[in-house]
């Protein structure tokens, strides 16, 4: 009975409670409001965000290290042989962690969009669209059919609200970026500011965004030369020949981002702080080598217990390959905290004309722009630009915990060197080769931007890189398998775009990539 009681009084209180809520829920709804917490967050403040985040996603841990570095064996894993051990597994978790994360971006310059249009600036709009279709191409590359028409309209307050998108086929999805990239160039007035010191990427130079958008558009045009040659040559020479010829010309134009010291620094800076699990691969290594690359003291560091540059296997479980100490470790300009997070470069746009003139397309002697993109790789190790990194990176707490020695820091690569190295018969230039000269050094210039340099490896054909015999799979990978979200929260439109592009399985083809 006492018991009862309890209960019936402790009802009484419940019901009590809910009519005092009831009858101040106006009261209580403003107490609960913070007024230090905008509900509208301005442009200035969400642009650098999403500019950082767009850098991180493509030079992180997950994307850049994990995955792209271990795939394209330019590093390797001398613990597990990951990701080549439960290779479809280490691909999905990739998924889980990037897909939610290039979307939020992408909302992000959505509404960074949207307040450019209200501010009625052109060039600020042109800002976010380029950004958009940065990361909406990224998106499309790594997975194929993607949500696009129906995407970002989760918070829309109207009845256009739609929380599960279909999936749009990637060809339709190239021609819509092409669309608004030609369009969000055609705006930018150079006379006119931008974003000014909230651009952490140019500073609010337009001048440098326009260089930005057209290159861009030089990168998506050559990605779908295998499967509409006509739109993709046509579009490349608009761009070089008969547009206004603003372009990236040097290194000074990279899209770089600049990291920091500690917090602020580079991804795999922060990575290497507590782990030491991955090691040069030998495919990168012994192709350095091969030919007396200059680029192999800047990747690499001389092993531990040899006075050589060795590589560690891909694909072989911990007992199988070389002692750590046997094996080098990443360059130290690549471990520094400012390394910049590279998502365009000068030698990347000087390799897409030497594929245009190889094709034909462009009237420019490819031999000649071929050596100007292996110049372009290699001077960007100039003294003048890793120096500092260098400095940087001498008493952090990654150059302590990596054991690293200033004596094993690389000197830049000089202008004798960069002709010396071009003078190679097995690296000059041959027409009747372009695919695989082109192909090899451009995946040795693209170390360092890991999608990149996995989606020019597949677009290309070369080089041709073995998989290890630990996995199942004897292709290489070829996409990412959609999130695991997308299956249960989104499942008709999964199975439809399965149903349309194939199965979710990492040798799936995206559209444009096709046989050559």
């Amino acid at each position: 009975m006492d018991m009862f009681k309890q209960a019936l009084k402790y009802t009484a209180g419940i019901v009590m409670l809910a009519v005092l809520i009831s009858a101040c829920s106006d009261e209580l709804t403003s107490i609960n409001e913070n007024p230090n917490a905008p509900t509208d967050v301005p442009a200035r403040v969400l642009l650098p965000k999403t500019i950082e985040s767009t850098s991180t996603l493509i030079s992180g841990e997950t994307l850049l290290k994990s995955l792209t570095w271990y795939i394209n064996q330019g590093t390797a894993d001398v613990y597990a042989g990951n990701p080549f051990n439960g290779l479809f597994q280490t691909f999905r978790g990739a998924s889980n962690d990037v897909w939610p994360r290039f979307y939020h971006n992408l909302e992000n310059l959505r509404l960074i969009r949207e307040m450019a249009r209200d501010e009625e600036s052109a060039n600020k709009e042109a800002v976010a669209t380029i950004l958009m279709v940065y990361n909406y191409q990224i998106v499309t590359d790594l997975w194929g059919d993607v949500p696009y028409s129906d995407a970002l309209k989760g918070n829309s307050e109207d009845e256009d609200e739609i929380l599960t998108p279909s999936y749009d086929t990637q060809e339709s999805i190239y021609e819509d970026l092409l669309t608004k990239l030609n369009n969000a160039v055609s705006m930018i007035d150079v006379s006119e500011s931008g974003f000014g010191s909230s651009d952490v990427l140019y500073n609010g130079d337009m001048n440098k965004w326009l260089k930005f958008g057209n290159s861009l558009k030089l990168r998506l045009y050559l990605r779908i030369a295998e499967v509409n040659e006509s739109m993709a040559s046509q579009g490349i020479i608009d761009t070089y020949d008969e547009g206004n010829g603003m372009i990236f010309q040097s290194n000074s134009d990279n899209a770089e981002f600049e990291y920091g010291s500690y917090p602020y620094n580079h991804p795999i800076n922060n990575d290497l702080r507590n782990r030491d699990d991955y090691r040069m691969s030998n495919t990168l290594i012994d192709t350095l080598k091969a030919f007396d690359d200059p680029r192999l003291r800047v990747y690499a560091i001389p092993t531990e217990n040899f006075d050589d540059y060795r590589g560690a296997q891909n694909g072989v479980s911990a007992s199988d390959n070389a002692l750590r100490g046997d094996l080098s470790q990443l360059g130290a300009y690549f471990e520094s905290p400012t390394l910049p997070g590279f998502l365009m470069t000068y030698a990347e746009v000087k390799f897409i004309l030497a594929e245009a003139a190889a094709r034909g397309w462009i009237q420019e002697d490819a031999e000649t722009m071929y050596n100007e993109a292996v110049g372009a790789s290699m001077k960007a190790f100039s003294e003048e630009r890793i120096g500092p990194k260098l400095s940087e990176l001498q008493g952090t707490r990654t150059y302590d915990f990596q054991k690293l020695e200033a004596s094993d820091f690389p000197n830049g690569i000089t202008e004798s060197e960069i002709n010396q190295y071009l003078a190679q018969s097995d690296v000059q230039y041959n027409q009747s080769e372009w695919r695989q000269k082109i192909g090899l050094q451009k995946w040795i210039a693209l170390f360092g931007q890991g999608v990149q340099n996995w989606i020019s490896t597949r677009r290309i054909g070369y080089p041709v890189i073995e998989m290890p015999d630990i996995t199942t799979y004897d292709t290489f990978p070829t996409r990412l398998p959609y999130p695991t979200k997308e299956q249960s929260l989104n499942e008709s439109n999964y199975d439809d775009a399965v149903s349309s592009q194939g199965p979710d399985d990492i040798v799936t083809k995206v559209w444009w990539d096709v046989d050559v």
